[in-house]
């Protein structure tokens, strides 16, 4: 029997896009720069907002503001996804790349730190948003690329993407 090279899995960073309607690494660089402008924007936005109107955030949250800190510790923390939504828009493929990767770390051990303050006294409502933020933001960056792809958009956004899966669903809900 001769040895036949098995096709590795595809998985997350750099899987390649089936469907031979383009090249599959043009695709994958492209699903993958969808998803980094995407958490890009948004880390811009979250973070430029905490870091300039704390007290509102906190507010909505449902916390004391200023704590003990002083407000400090949100204020670093927007300035954190500002960086790191900057990174997420830059032009070469490595560094985006990198960036999301780090990112999806960084969101993991974020969503660890507000369970373990909502066991000592974070309010529920605060909780609940961090760990839905940070989560929801590490899962788009490691399944993201390979969802576009498969659903055959890499050019195209999530935007795009949510409607045919939406559409999809109510079609077999209705």
């Amino acid at each position: 029997m001769p040895f036949v090279a098995r096709q590795r899995p595809q998985y997350f960073f750099g899987s390649a896009c089936d469907g031979g309607k383009t090249d599959p690494v043009k695709r994958t660089n492209d699903a993958e720069r969808t998803v980094a402008t995407a958490i890009g924007i948004g880390r811009i936005v979250w973070g430029a907002t905490t870091a300039l109107i704390p007290a509102r955030v906190h507010g909505a949250l449902g916390v004391d503001y200023p704590g003990p800190d002083r407000g400090i510790w949100i204020k670093a923390f927007g300035v954190r996804d500002i960086m790191l939504g900057a990174a997420a828009l830059h032009p070469d493929q490595t560094v985006r790349r990198l960036v999301l990767q780090a990112g999806i770390a960084i969101d993991l051990v974020d969503a660890g730190v507000v369970i373990a303050a909502a066991r000592n006294g974070v309010p529920r409502r605060a909780a609940g948003i961090g760990v839905l933020l940070a989560g929801g933001t590490a899962v788009v960056a490691a399944v993201g690329p390979s969802l576009l792809c498969r659903a055959g958009q890499g050019t195209r956004s999530f935007g795009h993407l949510l409607t045919k899966v939406m559409g999809n669903a109510g079609d077999t809900l209705g």
